[in-house]
């Protein structure tokens, strides 16, 4: 056990820190720049828009609380580095448990994530008008984003 312990403070040092999230932050970006290569499709985030008996918001919400909900059962939660957008009644995992090492304090806030998503970012989307750019496989923008 001493060990286990040994190895966790190994693994987090500043150096391990910086890099893990030099990595997060390219892994975003370039998500970012492949989904900005499609026009948005906004009825999918109008929760106005989207009616399904016992769903409530947008059709993508309705698709990450089905997404979450799978990776609930198989165990995805249960990292203390993993975090769902929505963690009200999320099924309980069905794969046996795993000692993970305590390495972070936990401080994400899904309701705040989902509240900028929803105030902030889609509305801004909205706002800039894409146009297919016959020269290429991707799209203009007319407009700016913040």
């Amino acid at each position: 056990m001493v060990k286990a312990e040994s190895d966790v403070s190994d693994r987090l040092t500043l150096e391990s820190v910086r890099d893990s999230l030099i990595r997060q932050e390219d892994s975003i970006v370039f998500s970012l720049i492949e989904r900005a290569k499609f026009p948005l499709n906004a009825p999918t985030y109008d929760p106005s828009y989207f009616s399904m008996p016992g769903s409530y918001g947008s059709l993508v919400e309705l698709v990450v609380k089905q997404t979450e909900a799978v990776q609930a059962k198989a165990g995805r939660y249960e990292n203390p580095e993993e975090h769902p957008f929505f963690p009200d009644d999320l099924p309980p995992s069905q794969v046996p448990p795993h000692k993970y090492p305590r390495v972070i304090i936990y401080s994400f806030k899904p309701s705040t994530c989902v509240s900028f998503f929803r105030i902030s970012l889609i509305p801004e989307a909205n706002s800039i008008k894409i146009k297919p750019d016959p020269k290429t496989t991707g799209f203009e923008s007319r407009g700016s984003v913040r």
